[in-house]
């Protein structure tokens, strides 16, 4: 076979593959809600528990280990429960509903090096969407009203110590987080903390059968076409 033919097939093959697959080192995960969870506390008022759920994608050097790096690029967890507050000594009540807060990253830190299976990954950008019922009868915080989470300032917090396994075709990362915020109400300012953990897993991506037969067809054409030379 001609070189110029070997590096066609090669090309051709790697197109396709990068078409069905998508970035080989681009790995989606699914948060666990049945191990993932954060802690709420409002102005000494808590802790709530909730569950967590949602998705991450992490970008990896390689997709086996030793990985290299590590960047975690997208980030949605969603609150699972519903959760109260009370201000105010219990005058006043701050609540949210199951499944409508959202912790969102905006803007990811740089990658980090791995050591082992963990990776630093500092100064990433979050914030909060959702709503925060506020009844307030006395009116000692501004009345009653709907606070919409999404106008308060992001947040810059650290991941330390992402852990990234593989076993198999299987990914787990495992990453503690903390953010802190402020409700800006009358009376206050109002100290907001977050604190959780998230378990996420994920599977190595592989060729569909579709593919196969695509490449399998690349490498007869190219068979034959050497044969008859």
């Amino acid at each position: 076979m001609k070189l110029s033919l070997l590096l066609a097939v090669v090309a051709m093959a790697t197109a396709l593959l990068q078409g069905t697959v998508g970035r080989a080192d681009l790995v989606n995960f699914t948060v666990d809600n049945t191990q993932s969870f954060v802690n709420v506390t409002l102005a000494g008022s808590g802790p709530e528990f909730s569950r967590t759920s949602g998705t991450l994608t992490l970008d990896l050097g390689s997709l086996d280990a030793p990985f290299g790096t590590g960047q975690i690029t997208t980030l949605n967890l969603l609150l699972n429960d519903a959760m109260n507050f009370g201000l105010g000594g219990g005058a006043v009540t701050v609540s949210t509903a199951a499944d409508d807060v959202e912790i969102v990253l905006y803007t990811p830190g740089s990658a980090g090096s791995f050591s082992g299976d963990l990776f630093d990954q500092l100064g990433n950008e979050v914030g909060l969407t959702g709503t925060a019922n506020i009844l307030d009868p006395l009116g000692l915080v501004g009345g009653n009203d709907t606070l919409d989470l999404f106008t308060l300032p992001t947040s810059l917090i650290d991941f330390n110590s992402v852990s990234v396994t593989r076993s198999g075709n299987q990914y787990t990362l495992t990453v503690d987080y903390e953010i802190d915020q402020v409700l800006d109400l009358t009376g206050g300012p109002y100290p907001l903390n977050l604190t959780g953990t998230i378990v996420a897993t994920a599977f190595a991506a592989v060729p569909e059968p579709s593919s196969l037969l695509v490449l399998a067809g690349l490498a007869g054409v190219a068979a034959a076409r050497r044969r008859r030379r």
